[in-house]
């Protein structure tokens, strides 16, 4: 299975843009425990945000990251995407400005054997901060980057690239650890 890098540009981040974006504002990040979304915590705390909302269901690197980090403006909740009940909560008490979504499976190969569970928290998880994220006075601004673009499935030994070429109903009705049938492009 080839991988392809794509080259791309260094780019340049203005500070002061970032900074009037985050300061003073509520910061949801999912995924805050992982590699991704812990680093986007540690880099959003640096901006002056109201508060970072860390949101994970990995109790034992949550409290670490906390631990590490003792910053007055982190609030770590546990949560998971994949319970729209808990997302909506989350929203209802915290009231975010601003969502960094990296709540995420990554690993494709192990995700080839598990593809329910990376539908429901890659897919599912994704669409149910959108429709959170996008209801009218609730977010002003989203960054909703899921690992969509990282998610593959493998049906009847090709390859689909779960992205914005596939229809989300087919993977939607899909019953889960069942065939995913999607037309190509």
């Amino acid at each position: 299975f080839p991988v392809t890098i794509q080259e791309r540009n260094e780019i340049s981040i203005q500070d002061s843009e970032v900074m009037n974006g985050i300061r003073n504002k509520v910061v949801l990040v999912t995924g805050a425990a992982g590699s991704i979304g812990s680093e986007l915590v540690r880099q959003t705390l640096r901006y002056q945000p109201k508060k970072v909302i860390a949101l994970d269901q990995a109790e034992t690197p949550l409290f670490e990251m906390e631990n590490e980090l003792q910053a007055t403006a982190l609030e770590c909740v546990i949560g998971d995407v994949r319970i729209p009940e808990r997302l909506k909560k989350v929203f209802e008490v915290f009231k975010p400005n601003l969502v960094y979504h990296a709540a995420a499976y990554k690993h494709v190969p192990l995700m080839e054997n598990n593809p329910s569970e990376a539908i429901r928290t890659n897919v599912l998880g994704t669409k149910w901060l959108a429709d959170l994220a996008m209801e009218p006075q609730r977010v002003k601004t989203s960054i909703l980057r899921s690992m969509l673009d990282n998610l593959y499935l493998q049906v009847n030994g090709r390859y689909y690239a779960v992205d914005g070429q596939v229809n989300l109903d087919d993977l939607l009705t899909s019953r889960p650890g069942g065939v995913v049938r999607m037309k190509q492009p």
